[in-house]
């Protein structure tokens, strides 16, 4: 039976210019049941836990070893693999100069969703975070938690199987980090979640 992650004999590293390469990962493996539908990595900066969701996403690739999400092999040129997965990095990639409503617009677009069949789809889901209010207002204009908020709704836009967000409460406010966790929880009934963090309670308070 395939799990949701398989990770077997897992080499990555980076190189350092003037310095010896950096091993992230060396003959790592890893195996974590389909039947899990929430899953927390959590560990201190510099553990390897955005290395492993690059990984998972198709944003890097292995330097050897086999990594499978779901059966498939993560690759951002495989449509087959793009509509299942929907990824939250830390820098979360808006477009500061276009407005909330265009970024959702083209990352749900980016991953093949229908934007004339689901442009009422995108509003309800500005609706649901709270920023709707704020369609038309420049990403870069955005507070931080909004912004995590924003990065969130364009992951979640094209209607993945399986959620990858990296660290994402990071820099928020304690009001909007209440936000963000009841939306992921809210989602994990919906999608299968992985997740990173630093932060133990954070694990304790989202992962339940």
């Amino acid at each position: 039976m395939n799990g949701i992650i398989e990770i077997s004999s897992l080499y990555k590293s980076y190189k350092v210019q003037g310095k010896k390469d950096v091993n992230v990962y060396s003959d790592f493996s890893l195996n974590i049941a389909a039947s899990n539908h929430f899953i927390c990595l959590t560990g201190p900066d510099g553990a390897g836990k955005s290395t492993l969701l690059k990984l998972l996403s198709g944003v890097i690739r292995p330097d050897g070893g086999e990594v499978l999400l779901d059966g498939l092999k993560p690759d951002n040129n495989s449509e087959n693999f793009t509509k299942v997965v929907g990824y939250m990095s830390q820098t979360l990639g808006l477009y500061g100069e276009l407005s909330v409503f265009d970024n959702l617009r083209i990352f749900s677009g980016l991953k093949g969703l229908n934007l004339k069949e689901n442009s009422a789809y995108l509003l309800d889901l500005l609706e649901k975070v709270n920023l709707l209010q704020f369609k038309d207002r420049e990403a870069d204009a955005l507070s931080g938690g909004m912004k995590q908020k924003l990065g969130l709704t364009c992951a979640i836009a094209s209607k993945p199987r399986i959620l990858i967000l990296d660290e994402p409460t990071v820099g928020v406010d304690p009001k909007q980090v209440a936000e963000i966790r009841s939306l992921i929880q809210t989602l994990a009934g919906e999608h299968t979640v992985i997740l990173s963090t630093h932060i133990l309670p954070e694990v304790q308070a989202t992962c339940k």
